[in-house]
């Protein structure tokens, strides 16, 4: 890249009180069985951080299971979510992560979006990018 412009924020997560780090807060949510809720409630919350703060773009992660659980969420206006998938999940159960991610695509949004699969790079992510309109 030339120029020094932002063309994204990645949504990270954090421990409210400072206290664990990443990976210590989804295991200890995952030993009372409750991660998935922990991932539901970290999506919906990046996504709605992405539209308060009047982000253009937000790379997000997320796994095939949280988004076969939940409906899809629509996309706040003048915001472009690109849900990163991991590509060895997806090799998994092809058909079904497929699946799950056109109804994303196609429902969440209503408008024109991507995806764009398996990167040559394991360091690549599989994403499903919602445009705005």
């Amino acid at each position: 890249m030339t120029s020094s412009r932002i063309v994204g924020y990645e949504a990270l997560t954090r421990d409210p009180d400072g206290k664990l780090s990443a990976l210590q807060l989804f295991e200890k949510y995952r030993v009372v069985g409750r991660v998935n809720e922990l991932k539901q409630l970290t999506l919906t919350s990046q996504i709605s951080a992405a539209r308060d703060l009047g982000l253009e773009r937000v790379f997000i992660n997320v796994d095939f299971g949280v988004l076969s659980r939940l409906d899809p969420i629509a996309k706040p206006p003048g915001v472009d979510v690109v849900l990163e998938l991991s590509e060895l999940e997806a090799l998994h159960d092809l058909e079904n992560h497929l699946m799950v991610t056109r109804r994303w695509r196609d429902k969440a949004i209503g408008s024109p979006s991507t995806i764009s699969g398996p990167a040559s790079s394991p360091c690549l992510s599989w994403r499903c990018s919602f445009r705005s309109t």
